[in-house]
């Protein structure tokens, strides 16, 4: 789509007044523009539609906080679809973390590895690389791995932030380098460019702790997935605690909680706590020449 940003808003907001005032319709899945989560979001919802949102929910904590009191006000399903959540890998993680298999968390470290060409943020409009409505790879591409370390251990207590835009012209970084501080002791450095020569998503996380540790690789150089955990002199290709997410997708589990009630996968207070840490992330990269920002 080479249409102005502008032509392509008029185009599918008149589409999306037309499906909302369909009374067959129970549900929307938004996504468009992070930039412009709530505005459909927030339509949807007065319309009285459950929402589904695509990563991350919105651009500021404000907008979030908006949509989530609305959801609530009218008693209706907001989910986020944080999809990673759903891999084994993650779940196992999760479950090796649940049960301190690691000792006492030391260090995390998290490399995403993409290319993107000019094209990418050109077409629909231009809206992605701006920082109203995308924001840069710490909130476009990252998004992702840092639910999962969320997923894993809460929000930090301070990050400190640098960003460069080394290869686009674009408004935002295509060069992202964060640490992140908790209160525990755990350090979590983050290293993510769209700037990458190879095309693929190359993504590698290592963690380890006083008693162990876990590496996963993907992408890149790997023709698949490496996950091993170190424990006791050794590394295994096995998880220690081995757990697979019941559902199949975010969908899946959004639909079973309107039908039947229960837990979402990614509750819209998870996806407020991501945009609220990349917020910090871009508040201590962008206002502060990376000082510490804390949460």
């Amino acid at each position: 789509c080479q249409r102005t940003a502008e032509a392509c808003k008029t185009a599918y907001t008149q589409d999306f007044a037309e499906m909302l005032a369909n009374p067959e319709i129970e549900a929307v899945m938004v996504m468009n523009e992070t930039g412009r989560h709530g505005e459909l979001a927030m339509q949807a919802l007065e319309a009285g539609k459950h929402v589904l949102v695509t990563k991350p929910l919105e651009m500021t904590v404000a907008k979030c906080d908006q949509i989530i009191a609305l959801a609530k006000s009218k008693g209706l399903v907001l989910g986020l679809d944080h999809c990673r959540r759903l891999r084994p890998s993650v779940q196992s993680l999760r479950a090796a973390v649940e049960n301190c298999f690691f000792g006492r968390p030391l260090g995390l470290s998290v490399g995403l590895r993409v290319k993107r060409e000019m094209p990418y943020f050109q077409e629909n409009g231009g809206w992605r690389g701006t920082r109203e409505l995308d924001g840069g790879v710490l909130c476009n591409q990252s998004i992702h791995h840092l639910d999962e370390v969320i997923f894993m251990f809460g929000l930090p207590e301070a990050v400190s932030c640098h960003t460069w835009t080394q290869n686009h012209a674009i408004e935002m970084e295509d060069l992202g380098v964060a640490t992140w501080r908790y209160a525990n002791g755990l350090v979590v450095n983050i290293f993510a460019t769209t700037c990458y020569p190879q095309a693929t998503w190359y993504y590698q996380m290592e963690l380890h702790g006083t008693d162990g540790a876990y590496i996963h690789r993907e992408g890149g150089i790997e023709s698949a997935p490496v996950t091993k955990f170190f424990k006791n002199g050794q590394w295994s290709d096995t998880a220690p605690y081995p757990r697979e997410c019941e559902w199949l997708n975010s969908m899946d589990n959004f639909a079973k909680v309107i039908r039947q009630g229960g837990d979402l996968l990614t509750a819209p207070a998870d996806g407020r706590r991501a945009v609220q840490l990349i917020n910090a992330m871009y508040e201590s990269a962008y206002k502060r020449n990376g000082a510490w920002v804390e949460l």
